[in-house]
């Protein structure tokens, strides 16, 4: 009577929680349509992986500025008073070699064609990633998971407006890691991996540590797709290698030009940061408010997340008896891996990942108002539309002396260190849970 009693209370909690994240991703591809419109971004990041692809397929450089700003102006696409910055990132190569596997068949259509199955690829992946999420949280807490996949989606508009390829290799890995854990679709699942990785290896990489550090059959899938990015991936590496010697030094300077200070991706306090739609997300950018030198800053952050690394690994290798724990340690790794590296807020769509590992500690009489808070407000925090009223006011806000770090620090870094305090807790979690199934399995030992 109980279990009949309940069901269909679940399964309204279910067409609940489908119902708001359906809204959140109408929101999504409703505000990136029509923002499409006027906006000048539209498909700015496309361009990025596109100029570079055209590059490579009339015999240029695509790691050479000049041989991309060549093809880059012939097509004449671009209006002349383009501004400096936006014309460098699409003529400043930084991607690995990989993303040319992906990228030069769709240049390939040229750009009319490209530019609309690149932006079709874009929202079908971020699609697919909600689904895979929706599916894997239904059963704990179908609700909450709704209404945080809605959140995240509603979110997610500029993504899609830009047409980064991080929507791509975001929802890609999610449903991929939805093939794995579910044990359906194993050829899928790698192939996506593999695309995944080849798009966004800073993204995706950490998932696939998790796969490898995880239980023996998902650790089966890393190698799989250890071995299907290997065939892919190598030859495209020997080709750039033998014709563009090189292009990890071009890569290199790249990235130190928009590291300048002032460039798009300096992480002090006269970076981008609090100015723009796309900002980094990265552990630096907090830290530079307090440290000006950029080594030091460095070190100071890898120290503090090659620490938090260690633990996680030490953490996840006692998950292997609990599915729960497994789900909690794959949602600890995906703040912590945007914390040292180069990340932006596009690549913080990864906190899908997390999603079902709140869906489990919702069920925690202890864990889970601080699971629910957190997880929340990590993900608001790094949405798009946050982001808009931060830029808002931070250009409104004027300040000085000392005060000016906090209140910046406080108005545009507070995702960065909602990334951090998430993947304290997620980390706690994981041996929490991990210290429980423990105690459980010597309490059914001892009743033998």
């Amino acid at each position: 009577m109980g279990a009949e009693g309940a069901k269909p209370e679940i399964e309204k909690k279910r067409r609940d929680g489908r119902a708001l994240a359906i809204v959140g991703a109408l929101v999504m591809l409703a505000f990136s349509g029509l923002l499409s419109v006027s906006s000048k971004n539209a498909m700015g990041d496309f361009k990025v992986v596109y100029y570079s692809a055209r590059t490579l397929l009339q015999h240029g450089n695509p790691y050479s500025e000049q041989d991309v700003l060549r093809v880059y102006r012939a097509e004449g696409r671009e209006s002349i008073g383009e501004i400096a910055d936006n014309r460098a990132v699409m003529t400043r190569f930084i991607y690995f070699p990989s993303t040319l596997v992906v990228s030069v068949p769709i240049a390939a259509l040229g750009y009319a064609a490209g530019h609309l199955l690149w932006g079709v690829l874009v929202a079908v992946s971020m699609l697919l990633g909600a689904w895979a999420v929706w599916d894997l949280s239904r059963d704990a807490a179908p609700l909450l998971a709704g209404a945080l996949l809605g959140l995240l989606l509603s979110g997610s508009f500029w993504v899609l407006l830009l047409g980064n390829s991080a929507a791509i290799g975001v929802g890609l890995c999610v449903f991929s890691m939805w093939c794995f854990l579910r044990e359906r679709y194993a050829v899928a699942g790698v192939v996506c991996m593999t695309i995944s990785l080849m798009l966004k290896p800073h993204d995706a990489g950490p998932v696939w540590l998790f796969l490898l550090s995880a239980s023996p059959g998902l650790r089966r899938r890393a190698w799989q797709v250890l071995a299907s990015s290997a065939a892919i991936g190598l030859p495209c590496l020997l080709y750039v290698q033998v014709n563009f010697p090189h292009w990890s030094e071009s890569v290199r300077n790249n990235l130190e030009f928009f590291s300048r200070t002032g460039g798009i991706a300096d992480a002090g306090p006269m970076g981008y940061v609090g100015r723009v739609m796309d900002p980094m997300v990265q552990l630096q950018v907090a830290v530079r408010l307090f440290i000006a030198n950029a080594r030091v800053a460095d070190l100071v952050v890898y120290s503090v997340c090659g620490v938090l690394l260690v633990v996680w690994i030490a953490a996840l290798r006692r998950t292997r008896n609990s599915v729960d724990a497994q789900y909690i340690a794959l949602a600890a790794i995906i703040p912590l891996a945007l914390l040292p590296l180069y990340h932006f807020q596009h690549d913080a769509k990864l906190l899908m990942l997390t999603i079902p590992a709140c869906a489990v500690l919702a069920r925690d009489k202890f864990l889970a108002k601080s699971a629910i808070a957190l997880t929340t407000l990590t993900i608001a925090l790094n949405t798009d539309i946050l982001t808009f009223v931060q830029v808002g006011l931070l250009h409104s806000h004027a300040t000085s002396g000392g005060g000016m770090n906090v209140a910046s620090l406080l108005l545009s870094r507070a995702g960065t260190l909602a990334l951090l305090l998430l993947t304290l807790f997620l980390l706690a979690a994981t041996f929490l849970y991990v210290r429980r199934e423990g105690s459980l399995g010597a309490e059914a030992a001892t009743t033998r």
